[in-house]
């Protein structure tokens, strides 16, 4: 916060106060978690540095049934992660004739980030939201932050 005086007409100083804040990133991810869903929202900017290079970018990946992830960080890191999280969930729906519970779907997004960040640092931080498949559907939020 700092503040800023101008010169008024009769002499006087007007004072003005105002609040900047200084974000690292430009954009938004958003999750809440309720008794009967999870909902989850990005904003649709693709930007970096100070510069938007693209206001349509969707950031929400659908990974099962009732399984998503929103991601942001630096577009070409975040589309890739996100797409191959996604088909490597679809791949093992296909060999193994189920799919991975919303655990197990978690805890391999997790180690795959974590591989990827010892071997090439990627900027992806994600929430990734759904409700389990067991009969009584308990819904979830699970969110990851990684930085370089």
């Amino acid at each position: 916060m700092y503040t800023e005086c101008y010169p008024d007409v009769g002499g006087d100083a007007t004072c003005i106060k105002r609040v900047v804040l200084e974000a690292k990133a430009m954009e938004c991810l958003i999750g809440i978690k309720c008794d009967d869903f999870v909902l989850l929202a990005h904003d649709n900017s693709a930007g970096r540095s100070v510069l938007v290079m693209k206001q349509n970018q969707d950031k929400i990946f659908k990974l099962d049934e009732k399984l998503a992830m929103v991601v942001c960080g630096d577009t070409g890191d975040t589309v890739y992660f996100g797409e191959f999280i996604q088909k490597n969930l679809a791949y093992y729906r296909i060999r193994n004739g189920y799919a991975l519970s919303p655990n197990a779907a978690a805890s391999y997004t997790r180690h795959e980030m974590a591989k990827r960040l010892r071997q090439a640092p990627t900027l992806v931080n994600l929430i990734m939201g759904g409700m389990t498949l067991k009969l009584t559907n308990v819904p979830f939020i699970l969110w990851t932050i990684w930085e370089r």
